[in-house]
């Protein structure tokens, strides 16, 4: 983006503050301070804006890789070139991060999510887990075993006391993380209650019996958490889960994001933790994981 634009956006952010890219009135801000000059620019920011661009750049711990997965969702979601999508998002790493570096045009042929609304800015913190066993007590396997249950094949992630905690191979289905667009965590979110209720029915009573609870919830039936995924599935690769058409896709972590109506996911090409989503996008990919006991 043009460097006057750029001082511009600089200007505004130093005597408004960063929250006023989140304002319901950035438009007439930007275009007050632009003096109706900059129309082009001013579209293309506006559409990061919208896409919640700032949001993620301002909170990410791995900046690269989110500049990287910004620069995707607005060439793929939004229709900006890779050009453009660069500048932007360079742009606002500049504005908001002090970060100068150029980001290569480039976007893999993922599909990120579709337009959504604009966010709130709580940030709430994490849930209790599901009983996880410390970092140095796994030790993945080199191969993933791979054992059918319930009509479904799940992946073994670790092994105690009889029990093997284990994660849909496959994303089984896709369903929005709560029915609708509001600060929300996983204790109370609309899919751990579905998981827990119309999802763990669907077993037999026999297979039931087999599903274990996790002593730190009450879940029978849970999703990942950010650490866990870091935690069992090593590498991105590991990681990567595909849909019923079989097409790798982004699926659902229970960990909010770094605001609360938001929550976290496992990107389509495995990269974790870069930006939230929406947590009414119904476009989500679930996979369950559950303590199983090994003894039928």
């Amino acid at each position: 983006m043009e460097q006057d634009f750029i001082a511009i956006l600089q200007q505004l952010v130093a005597e408004q503050g960063k929250e006023a890219l989140n304002a319901s009135n950035r438009k007439a801000l930007l275009a007050d301070y632009t003096k109706n000059e900059y129309k082009k620019e001013s579209r293309f920011l506006l559409n990061a804006l919208e896409a919640g661009v700032q949001k993620a750049i301002d909170a990410s711990t791995e900046l690269p890789l989110c500049k990287k997965q910004q620069i995707r969702l607005l060439h793929e979601d939004y229709g900006l070139t890779e050009e453009i999508a660069a500048g932007v998002v360079d742009a606002l790493a500049l504005v908001l991060r002090g970060d100068a570096s150029k980001s290569k045009a480039e976007a893999p042929p993922e599909t990120i999510e579709k337009k959504a609304k604009p966010t709130a800015t709580q940030k709430t913190p994490e849930r209790a887990a599901p009983n996880i066993p410390a970092a140095s007590q796994i030790k993945p396997p080199l191969t993933p075993k791979i054992i059918p249950f319930g009509g479904y094949d799940w992946r073994i992630l670790d092994e105690q006391n009889g029990k093997a905690l284990i994660l849909s191979e496959k994303i089984i289905e896709k369903r929005a993380y709560h029915s609708s667009y509001s600060d929300i965590t996983w204790e109370n979110c609309t899919l751990r209650s579905y998981l827990n209720g119309e999802f763990y029915n669907s077993f037999s009573p026999k297979d039931r019996l087999r599903i274990a609870g996790g002593i730190a919830t009450t879940d029978r039936i849970f999703l990942l958490s950010i650490d866990e995924v870091q935690r069992y599935l090593s590498g991105d690769n590991a990681r990567i889960a595909k849909d019923a058409d079989g097409k790798a896709s982004w699926w659902w972590l229970r960990s909010p994001f770094n605001y609360s109506d938001n929550a976290d996911n496992v990107h389509g090409d495995g990269s974790p933790r870069c930006y939230g989503r929406y947590v009414n996008n119904d476009d989500g990919g679930v996979r369950p994981a559950l303590w199983l006991n090994l003894q039928s």
